[in-house]
């Protein structure tokens, strides 16, 4: 069934009817969003030279504290550890 058939149908609304088309994703939506957010805000981080404050609005989070807990939550390290250690380990030279 497609997800834009009648909802109408089986009785159920259009977001809780089973799609059998296009790619599984593993965990659901929002663990898939999660892992979105979390690879923007390295990008983001690594690559610009906004404060993390810019970065958790940018984002959409309702605060930089929010947006740090999340963060350390599904990585392990705050945002701004994580811009110190990754720009440190892009710095160094190729081991021979």
């Amino acid at each position: 069934m497609r997800i834009d058939a009648p909802a109408d149908l089986d009785r159920v609304a259009v977001g809780q009817q089973p799609c059998d088309e296009g790619p599984e994703v593993e965990g659901g939506a929002k663990a898939f969003i999660g892992d979105r957010l979390v690879l923007e805000a390295k990008r983001l981080l690594l690559h610009t030279q906004l404060p993390a404050s810019a970065v958790a609005d940018r984002l959409g989070f309702s605060s930089t504290t929010v947006f740090t807990r999340f963060f350390r939550h599904r990585t392990s390290e705050t945002p701004l550890g994580f811009r110190r250690r990754a720009r440190t380990e892009t710095q160094r030279p190729p081991e021979p």
